[in-house]
């Protein structure tokens, strides 16, 4: 067949809000499908409950693998009235039955993906909630109607998801998902494998940007002694955060991996304690301060996943279930149970036991490449493939 006339592949539900991480996932995403399917047109579709940030997505655009954009998906969450009836339980059907009617009404307008050859749906937290779920689960039924596989990159499930849905019910909507399934963490294939439905302990998709990651210089001018704060939440802990940074005597500068979410608190920090801050555009930019610091102080997950990749000297704040995690995984010593915790002597010691934090972050990254981050199968032997490099 000519390469030119291939059928296409889709991406779908990419978030395009602005966050660093889904930027970085979706880079993830593109590499591994073009190796895959060499010469085959990507189509990307956004996530319509995600206002696009279109700056970082024409910065993401000059240095990712090539795709063309098509605009966001198709489907909405259930309506302000049908979700308030869904609260109180008095939607004969509940949820599974908003999921099922929507799904039949968007096969229209899912039609044109009759073109693709296969479907997949960026990976992370797709499924969680009513307006989400409700959303990501109609959109796969219809798809599936449509006869077009439907393959996930790995993902997380919440455990509370059970008391949205029958057990019956979480076994036919993540069964419409293609094989392999590929899951973030053991907590979620155990929830799975609970309602019947295998899945496979995989890494985050980002894992696989680790050569990617190695040819990012440091950025240059920067203090190479600074502590970086790459924290999220309430304001008054980040503060706190930072003054007792600062009245140790470090350098502090704060980095966000998603300014939508954080620019309010980081102008208040800088206006009140004279904290600069960066809003990288790229998630490559996000490697480069990172890789010019010291320290990277964080508890956001991809903040965590992209500085092990750089090689860089973390100390995690536990106070987000992922960071936890990866506390716990990679058996890291030296950490912070929330930002409102420094004592004064905790970040000395963190340096101080630079070369053991680094050992172990190390190990934790080569187990990570023994782990599957995408449901791409080796044509030959059926193997998923790993896109570590």
């Amino acid at each position: 067949m000519d390469e030119t006339s291939k059928q296409p592949i889709a991406v779908i539900f990419a978030n395009m809000k602005g966050n660093l991480g889904d930027f970085a996932i979706l880079h993830a995403m593109l590499l591994g499908l073009g190796k895959k399917n060499p010469g085959t047109a990507i189509h990307v579709y956004s996530h319509p409950m995600r206002h696009d940030d279109t700056k970082r997505m024409e910065a993401f655009r000059l240095a990712a693998p090539m795709y063309e954009y098509c605009g966001p998906s198709y489907g909405s969450k259930p309506g302000k009235l049908t979700m308030m009836a869904l609260k109180l339980g008095l939607l004969p059907g509940g949820l599974a039955a908003v999921i099922r009617t929507s799904a039949e009404k968007w096969k229209k307008d899912f039609c044109s993906f009759s073109q693709y050859s296969a479907v997949y749906v960026a990976g992370g937290e797709q499924w969680n909630g009513r307006g989400l779920g409700a959303l990501m689960f109609a959109s796969l039924r219809a798809l599936r109607g449509l006869g077009v596989p439907v393959y996930c990159f790995p993902f997380s499930i919440k455990p509370k998801l059970s008391k949205l849905y029958s057990s019956q019910q979480i076994k036919e909507f993540f069964s419409l998902l293609s094989e392999p399934l590929v899951v973030r963490d053991v907590t979620s294939a155990d929830f799975l494998a609970k309602f019947g439905v295998a899945a496979e302990v995989g890494a985050d998709s980002v894992f696989a940007l680790e050569s990617e990651v190695s040819k990012i210089p440091p950025a240059e001018g920067r203090d190479a002694n600074r502590v970086l704060l790459a924290v999220t939440g309430n304001y008054a802990n980040i503060a706190a955060a930072a003054s007792t940074l600062k009245s140790t005597g470090y350098r502090v500068e704060a980095i966000t991996t998603c300014e939508i979410e954080d620019k309010e608190n980081l102008e208040r920090l800088q206006l009140e304690h004279g904290v600069g801050y960066w809003a990288p555009s790229t998630w490559q930019g996000f490697v480069s301060e990172v890789k010019a610091s010291q320290l990277v102080v964080t508890n956001r997950l991809h903040g965590v996943i992209l500085s092990v990749l750089s090689g860089s000297l973390l100390y995690p704040v536990t106070d987000r279930n992922k960071v936890a995690s990866f506390v716990k995984d990679a058996r890291i010593k030296h950490y912070a149970v929330s930002l409102s915790a420094f004592g004064e002597t905790q970040i000395a010691d963190a340096l101080i036991a630079r070369q053991d934090t680094l050992r172990l972050t190390s190990a934790y990254l080569e187990g990570r490449r023994s782990l599957p981050c995408s449901p791409l199968r080796d044509a030959e032997n059926g193997e998923v493939h790993v896109q570590i490099s």
